[in-house]
């Protein structure tokens, strides 16, 4: 769940320079979807037959073995089953064929709980409140889960050097330090190339209609930078808080103003190929 936003954070996502200290955020176990949703268990006691027709009819791989809501007993799996069959025991019954199970709490870090949950191919989750058994998560559910936390980051990180290359070919180093604070005139006087610039500053370049004139393609300012605005707003949403909060029409915002840039990149290409040939 994402934190509350109070006023003041609210106030700092809509300024448009970020290069502020950004907060440090933590991801928890308990964001997973997995880790909150219902465990399907057996008994040590069930039959053999019992586990493999639940695994059968919800499409699972492994099993919670458990007596109570906070009594995790052990795990029964497809694997756990075959090595025991591979030796030719007698399973009658499920512990027969159980394994030791692993467990996290829900606080625990993601990114600490990753080695062991690809390590062991699964974890049960426990509450760190009323200490149940709170979900199953594999490895699966946390690739998906980083590919989600990653996306905006690299759907950022392309427009950002999209953005980059239409002001490097276009803007010397004074317009390029003209869009930085005057109150600060060391860094002002340090910059010297595109990547020395936030994407506040990026945008107030772009904004800037002589500016604008400048450009090898022809589009309208004001939509053009409107468009940038939302991205830059969506941006500070990503870095103040959690990607993992980011709606898919947020995401469509960001890959529409990167096919945009695409664009334009290409028309400036064309523009220029036909300057020089003229």
């Amino acid at each position: 769940m994402a934190p509350s936003k109070t006023p003041e954070d609210i106030e700092a996502a809509a300024e448009p320079v970020d290069d502020e200290e950004l907060p440090e955020v933590s991801y928890l176990v308990r964001m997973l979807d997995a880790a909150n949703r219902e465990v399907v268990s057996v008994n040590p006691e069930d039959v053999i037959a019992t586990a493999i027709t639940l695994m059968m009819a919800h499409d699972f791989s492994q099993l919670a073995v458990m007596t109570g809501p906070r009594d995790l007993k052990g795990t029964i799996s497809w694997k756990s089953i075959g090595s025991r069959l591979s030796q030719r025991n007698d399973l009658k019954t499920v512990a027969d064929a159980m394994d030791k199970a692993s467990e996290v709490l829900d606080t625990d870090s993601l990114f600490e709980a990753t080695r062991a949950i690809i390590g062991r191919e699964y974890v049960f989750v426990r509450s760190s409140v009323d200490k149940k058994i709170t979900g199953i998560v594999t490895a699966t559910d946390v690739s998906e889960q980083f590919q989600l936390l990653s996306e905006p980051f690299l759907l950022l990180g392309r427009i950002e050097n999209q953005i980059r290359r239409i002001i490097q070919n276009t803007f010397d180093v004074e317009t390029l330090r003209a869009a930085c604070n005057d109150a600060d005139p060391d860094r002002k006087a340090a910059v010297s190339k595109v990547s020395d610039l936030t994407f506040g500053e990026y945008q107030r370049i772009l904004e800037n209609e002589d500016n604008w004139k400048k450009l090898n393609f022809v589009a309208c300012r004001k939509t053009f930078c409107n468009e940038l605005d939302k991205v830059r707003q969506l941006r500070n949403e990503i870095m103040h808080f959690h990607p993992d909060t980011v709606e898919e029409g947020d995401f469509e915002q960001l890959r529409r103003f990167s096919r945009l840039l695409s664009q334009l990149e290409r028309l400036s290409r064309q523009s220029e190929t036909k300057n020089i040939a003229s």
